[in-house]
C-alpha cells in the first residue's frame, strides 16, 4: 500500500497589499512576510520605502490579518501558500524578506 501524505498541503489564497514600484524597476518583486501574531500592517512604512526601487507585496500569512483561517498551520503549509501566491501572480522569482515566523517561512521556502 502506498504511503499516505501526512497532511493536505492545499494552499490558501493569501491576502496581500501591493505597493507598485517604478515601471522601469530591474529587480524582482519583494515579498514581505510578517512575524507571529502580526500582519501586513506591520510593514507599511518600510514597504513604501522599498517600493521606491521595486514592486512590494506584503502578505498576511494564513490565520493572520485578512487571510483565511485554516486548522492546519505549519511551515510546510506556509511554504505551499507562498509558492501558490508566486505562481498566481506570475513570479518565477522574488526577493523575500521575513521577520520571526515569516523569516522561518522564507528559510523553509529556500530549502524546498
Amino acid at each position: 500500500m502506498p504511503a499516505q501524505p501526512s497532511c493536505d498541503l492545499s494552499s490558501l489564497e493569501l491576502h496581500a497589499r501591493h505597493l507598485p514600484g517604478p515601471t522601469n524597476a530591474s529587480q524582482p518583486p519583494l515579498l514581505i512576510l510578517h512575524g507571529l501574531l502580526g500582519s501586513s500592517d506591520n510593514w507599511q512604512s518600510l514597504g513604501k520605502r522599498y517600493a521606491l526601487a521595486q514592486d512590494v507585496w506584503m502578505l498576511d500569512a494564513r490565520n493572520h490579518g485578512k487571510s483565511p483561517h485554516h486548522p492546519e498551520h505549519s511551515y510546510e503549509h506556509m511554504v505551499a501558500d507562498l509558492r501558490a501566491f508566486m505562481d498566481l501572480h506570475g513570479m518565477p522569482k522574488a526577493d523575500l524578506l521575513g521577520h520571526s515566523m515569516g523569516g522561518k517561512t522564507v528559510m523553509a521556502f529556500a530549502e524546498a
